[in-house]
């Protein structure tokens, strides 16, 4: 019965022969003169199938005198050692075409060895030659020359490795000039940073500085445009009665207004008056304006008398006869002025509503300032013409500039 295996290469199932693992002695007998006759003078080589120069080639020589099982047994011995051999070309057990396709592979490397061989063995024998021919006295010379191309190369060799150092150090100092821009450069950034943002900040400075100045200049000639007197003393008409900052100058049955706020308005009534006079530069004749709040008055210059604008006459409207003197003087002031526009004007300028001593005339109708013998609606009526009067001597004044 054959035992079997597998190639090593192509892994192919091989069957190894019987003789391979039949070592008895009725073989041995039968094998004795084979041996004899076949292996007589044979030489097996062992070695490396790369053909190299540093390989060692082993020879192991058969004797027919060396007969029997010992003879047999060492020749396998030896056989199996040179194929299990690490030096072998290839790893056994092969099958057919392997072992073929191995055996061309050896031819080839066997033919390019001799090849080379032949050619190592034309240039030695050509060395041979020329070494023949060679004279000692070119020798000699040759031998001189290249002397002194040595020395020659030895003294561009110095000089090279002289230069070399200089350079080196020429190296170092520049890497140090290097180091030090680096540093100068890195200050110099940081100085630029330091700058860049304060350019930055002087910018959002100078643009909050040009929106500041351009609300103000909004502000500013919005403030030229407007009336100044008109916005510190607003006059309007709230019904029947003529206000001022809010404060009703009047007094109605079916309208309980305190005096306390009769004589806040008639306050702001004398301090406005008081103001345009200023700002028109006259000086009113017999009486000088006092404004102090809700309790104003009117200095007599004739006779040095304080004539009061504010009374305490509480929610009933009753004569009060200094009080009548008082409004009675405020209106010869109020007229004053008019004249003095009138003047200015050049022309024939008068207020809306035209006053006389202690009469205001609207529509024909004359009415009195007084609280003696009048009627509250008659006095509520006077005291708003009296106001409209002195709204329009405030918008004249204003236009002025």
């Amino acid at each position: 019965m054959s035992k079997t295996g597998r190639c090593f290469t192509c892994h192919k199932v091989i069957a190894l022969d019987k003789s391979l693992f039949d070592h008895g002695p009725e073989t041995e007998k039968a094998k004795q003169l084979d041996l004899s006759s076949r292996l007589s003078t044979c030489s097996i080589f062992t070695g490396a199938v790369r053909f190299d120069s540093s390989e060692v080639f082993s020879s192991v020589q058969f004797d027919s005198a060396n007969s029997g099982l010992d003879s047999y047994m060492t020749v396998m011995a030896r056989l199996l050692d040179i194929i299990a051999s690490d030096s072998t070309a290839a790893e056994h057990p092969l099958c057919q075409s392997c072992a073929d396709r191995l055996m061309d592979c050896l031819d080839q490397n066997l033919l390019r060895a001799e090849e080379e061989c032949r050619e190592y063995r034309r240039i030695l024998d050509k060395l041979e030659t020329a070494d023949e021919q060679l004279s000692t006295s070119r020798l000699e010379n040759e031998l001189i020359n290249l002397q002194q191309e040595e020395d020659s190369l030895k003294e561009e060799l110095a000089y090279v490795e002289q230069l070399g150092k200089d350079i080196d150090m020429q190296i170092e100092k520049e890497q140090e000039n290097v180091e030090l821009i680096i540093e100068r450069e890195k200050e110099l950034w940081r100085t630029y940073r330091d700058y860049r943002r304060k350019v930055l900040d002087l910018d959002l400075e100078i643009q909050g500085t040009k929106n500041h100045l351009s609300h103000s200049t909004i502000l500013l000639n919005k403030l030229i445009r407007s009336n100044v007197f008109d916005l510190t003393f607003h006059i309007w008409h709230s019904g029947q009665f003529g206000t001022i900052n809010g404060f009703r100058l009047g007094h109605l049955p079916n309208h309980n207004v305190d005096w306390s706020e009769v004589n806040a308005a008639l306050g702001q009534t004398v301090l406005l008056l008081y103001s345009l006079l200023k700002k028109v530069g006259l000086d009113l004749k017999g009486y000088q304006l006092v404004p102090f709040g809700s309790y104003s008055y009117i200095r007599s210059l004739r006779d040095g008398k304080e004539l009061r604008l504010f009374t305490e006459g509480g929610a009933k409207f009753t004569w009060h006869p200094k009080f009548d003197q008082a409004i009675v003087a405020f209106v010869d002031c109020l007229h004053q002025l008019e004249e003095h526009i009138r003047l200015r004007v050049g022309g024939d300028y008068n207020l809306p509503y035209r006053m006389q001593d202690d009469k205001i005339e609207d529509g024909g109708i004359d009415y009195s300032v007084k609280t003696h013998l009048n009627s509250e609606e008659r006095w509520t009526k006077a005291m708003k013409c009296m106001l409209t009067n002195l709204k329009w001597a405030l918008a004249w004044v204003a236009s002025l500039g």
